[in-house]
């Protein structure tokens, strides 16, 4: 009697089992059915810290840093359905970057900051490539670059730049490339003062102009002018008997003068001293 009542509630917990089991496999299919898994691809924005390379004097220039990155997910699609761009946080470190041999970056595996029950699977791109320069400073003299004409006879003389030489900051590549630093000075300016102002420009090898910021600064330059003009002298007194002055040289006929334009500009001639010959012989 006992074995018969066991049986019989040892096939009917078999039974239940595998009622269960039936359950939760039917419960499985119907969420296959209306829930099912599924993955997504996201855009999401991706942020760098670029910025810490200016502390090692490295610049980056250039590169195919993407402002987004897409993201691969994977769950069920009532969840995947809440998840949107802005539940994670892609980043790019250049902490790590110590000299300009770095070629590339990988892009690690976005974090996911919601609150769906997600896996993040994969991440596109997985690496940027970079090209990265040093950045250097050297020090280059100011020079004069003298452009138009003078009126004849006339020069600067005394030309002084201020500041004298300046201090140049940019990629290595381009300082060097640098052929000269120089400001540009119209010489019919010459004429109005003793000073002006001009703005400092930079050129390569081949003459022509670099854009460069550090450059951006006012050079003063400082200068006489001066004329050429010529120099006579007279003969006073009487020599000896029998003596007379047939002719006489001077050691230069013409002298240079400085001074404002309004001055000099009148000024044709400067006597010197007079040839004094009293009283003298051969």
């Amino acid at each position: 009697m006992n074995k018969r009542f066991n049986q019989f509630f040892e096939k009917d917990l078999v039974l239940k089992i595998i009622s269960v089991l039936i359950g939760i496999m039917l419960w499985f299919i119907v969420l296959d059915q209306q829930n099912p898994l599924m993955e997504k691809t996201i855009s999401i924005s991706l942020r760098s810290n670029r910025e810490v390379l200016e502390a090692s004097n490295i610049s980056l220039v250039s590169s195919n840093v993407p402002n987004t990155v897409d993201v691969v997910i994977r769950g069920r699609k009532q969840r995947i359905d809440k998840v949107s761009s802005n539940d994670f946080q892609a980043y790019l470190d250049f902490s790590p970057i110590e000299n300009t041999e770095t070629a590339e970056i990988p892009i690690p595996l976005p974090e996911y900051i919601g609150d769906q029950d997600i896996l993040v699977l994969d991440v596109y791109p997985k690496v940027v490539k970079i090209k990265l320069e040093n950045i250097v400073r050297k020090e280059f003299p100011v020079s004069v670059k003298w452009v138009g004409e003078l009126p004849e006879g006339y020069d600067a003389v005394n030309v002084k730049t201020n500041p004298s030489t300046i201090i140049l900051e940019d990629l290595e590549s381009v300082m060097n490339s640098i052929g000269s630093v120089a400001v540009t000075v119209d010489r019919q300016h010459l004429l109005e003062g003793n000073s002006l102002n001009r703005r400092l420009e930079v050129y390569n090898e081949s003459g022509k102009t670099i854009s460069m910021p550090s450059a951006n600064v006012q050079v003063n330059v400082a200068y006489n002018l001066a004329k050429t003009v010529k120099v006579s002298t007279m003969v006073n007194g009487k020599p000896k008997e029998d003596y007379y002055v047939r002719d006489f040289t001077l050691s230069q006929d013409t002298v240079r003068i400085t001074g404002d334009y309004d001055i000099i500009k009148d000024i044709a001639e400067v006597r010197a001293e007079q040839l004094d010959v009293s009283n003298l012989d051969a």
